[in-house]
């Protein structure tokens, strides 16, 4: 899933803002341009820092438009734009987008870039609205001199430049519109106080400054010691009166400045959760797992059992049932049937809707329906209603990009049985052929389909000990990563290599389609200072017997390693001796190496990626 950022600007604008006619993104970037050439100092030194937007063609759009217009102004001077200094906007925007933002930060890289002023913005999609922000920062006093908010209409070109992050499709789209929503609502309230506590500052430094002046007067010649008191206490009695008036209404107008656009986003939040529990989403075709068992000739009624696994880490969800063949026709309908099982002629299809849960922020997920039928001729072999709550979701874990699923009880069901089930339910590739898979697939390579970030992937294997698995958030270098961590206590062991323990993800397409994308693989790992070892487990077809390749990899104890391993490294370890195959990786293990008796060992592994 793809990382998003609303990042924390001082928004002095209200309702007005939404009430405005929209207009096109060029006019409101020459408009902006023009204004700030206008508000800053003649010959200023300013620096265009990156554009937030959920498309990179329209980030570097607008920042370079935005050069574009303040350069032509000639009033101002600009930092240039070169190797060195965008090496430090890159790498202060790819923080930003880490979810760890402040204006401290945007200040300190304004600061960095030598410049006396920096321009950055964003362009936001909340609902169905669309809008551009552009501020302006002084990076010395860290006071905002220009900030402007536009209403953007939809356009041929910002299409274009946008792509199809400006519509909402999936479930995923809505809770990120949701989350957007959330991040700049928590940005707007942290701005709101942080407004508060500025300006109340300020108003404290110039009365002090006053009274400052005033107890540092001496005492005129003709004045008695009591008099100069009395005179300089009912003068700094004057000014705490007036400092005190002052500061009493700092909060009201502040909140004047803020509590309407609070509103605003939080209508347009409420409209995204209401159209969100209006729509219907489907899983097929790639994103499902179609399975059909054995024929039982010997049971009554005669039937096919069919299964049919959703692979979308938002929807846990196995169905299995039966496809229950007339026994008046009982010939026909198993040849359609098996030859259709021949031809892989079949797709099933999961309905699901998502629903506002009981707290804040969270969505359950409810199975509506499930199809399975022979693609050639539509007809079905499975059309339930099921209504069942699966999971739920929480929205604001997409703060840092990355949906977060909290298992409900109706998905822990799910997830036993996908784990304790395993050596049992015959998947992709399986030794034995009785059951067969078709219509096992998975969307294409991505950061939201990386296997390594869903624990829900693997399970642990052959322990005699006391063994954890899990998900965590690792954070490394200004980022939050998901992590698979294993830990516990090995057990007493013995020297079979059955008795090794560790983490499996054995049979699995989507690490198939994952691991394929590359030659080599590379991680980040925090381990126990002992080795592990990699395995990747290799089929090469329906009937013949699994081959395992094994890498071992050193780790540091408590610190970050890098791990970077070339397929062509894996060494053949056991089973079908064959040459390797990218193409026939089905399944990844993590196994510790050198156990020994009841040890203590743990391994957190994040940012994999192939390549």
């Amino acid at each position: 899933m793809k990382k998003i950022i609303s990042f924390a600007f001082v928004l002095f604008f209200g309702a007005a803002v939404f009430a405005q006619n929209s207009v096109d993104i060029s006019q409101a970037i020459d408009s902006s341009s023009k204004e700030i050439a206008n508000v800053l100092p003649s010959k200023a030194k300013v620096a265009v820092a990156t554009f937030f937007s959920d498309s990179k063609e329209l980030t570097n759009y607008l920042s370079q438009e935005v050069v574009k217009k303040l350069m032509a102004r000639g009033s101002l001077t600009m930092i240039e734009r070169n190797e060195k200094n965008m090496s430090l906007v890159n790498a202060e925007m790819e923080y930003q987008y880490s979810g760890s933002v402040s204006d401290d930060s945007m200040v300190e890289l304004g600061y960095r870039l030598g410049a006396q002023y920096l321009v950055y913005g964003a362009f936001d999609q909340l609902g169905g609205m669309l809008q551009f922000t552009i501020q302006v920062t002084n990076v010395e006093t860290t006071e905002i001199p220009y900030m402007k908010s536009f209403s953007i209409k939809k356009t041929s070109r910002l299409t274009e430049l946008f792509g199809d992050s400006m519509e909402m499709n999936s479930a995923e789209d809505y809770l990120n519109a949701i989350a957007r929503c959330q991040r700049k609502i928590s940005s707007i309230e942290k701005d709101k106080s942080k407004a508060v506590q500025n300006q109340t500052a300020r108003i404290y430094a110039t009365y002090q400054e006053q009274i400052n002046t005033i107890t540092s007067e001496e005492k005129n010649p003709w004045e008695s010691k009591s008099e100069f008191d009395f005179r300089i206490k009912e003068a700094v009695d004057t000014i705490v009166k007036k400092r005190d008036a002052e500061l009493s209404g700092v909060e009201k107008s502040v909140n004047i400045k803020y509590d309407n656009l609070l509103k605003q986003v939080e209508i347009q939040k409420d409209k995204i959760i209401k159209d969100l529990q209006n729509t219907t989403f489907s899983l097929a075709g790639k994103s499902v797992q179609v399975m059909l068992g054995a024929f039982d000739a010997e049971a009554k009624p005669k039937n096919w059992p069919v299964s049919i696994k959703s692979l979308d880490k938002q929807v846990s969800y196995i169905y299995s049932g039966k496809y229950i063949v007339n026994d008046a026709d009982v010939k026909t309908e198993y040849q359609v049937v098996e030859q259709a099982r021949k031809n892989n002629d079949f797709e099933g299809e999961i309905s699901y809707r998502i629903i506002e849960g009981s707290t804040k922020n969270s969505f359950d997920v409810f199975v509506v329906s499930v199809r399975v039928f022979i693609k050639s001729s539509g007809s079905a072999i499975v059309n339930e209603n099921i209504n069942k709550a699966v999971g739920s979701l929480n929205a604001s874990k997409n703060l840092s990009g990355v949906s977060s699923l909290a298992i409900t009880e109706a998905s822990k069901q799910t997830e036993t049985y996908s784990q304790t089930e395993r050596s049992s339910e015959k998947h992709w590739y399986d030794d034995d052929d009785t059951d067969t898979n078709v219509g096992t697939s998975t969307s294409e390579t991505s950061d939201s389909d990386n296997p390594f970030e869903n624990v829900r992937n693997f399970f642990m294997n052959k322990t005699k000990g006391g063994m954890n698995l899990y998900d965590d958030d690792v954070e490394f270098e200004g980022k939050t990563y998901t992590a698979l961590c294993i830990d516990g206590y090995t057990g007493k062991q013995s020297s079979d290599w059955s008795d090794y323990w560790g983490a499996s993800c054995n049979d699995c397409y989507q690490m198939n389609e994952f691991m394929k994308d590359g030659d080599n693989i590379k991680f980040k790992c925090i381990g126990d200072g002992k080795n592990w070892r990699m395995t990747l487990k290799l089929y090469a077809s329906e009937v013949e017997k699994a081959s395992y390749f094994i890498y071992e990899f050193p780790t540091k104890k408590g610190k970050v390693t890098e791990i970077t391993i070339p397929y062509k490294k894996f060494k053949f370890d056991y089973s079908v001796k064959r040459k390797f195959d990218k193409n026939e990786i089905t399944g990844v293990e993590f196994f510790a190496y050198n156990v020994g008796q009841d040890a203590k060992r743990s391994l957190k592994i994040f940012d994999v990626r192939v390549y």
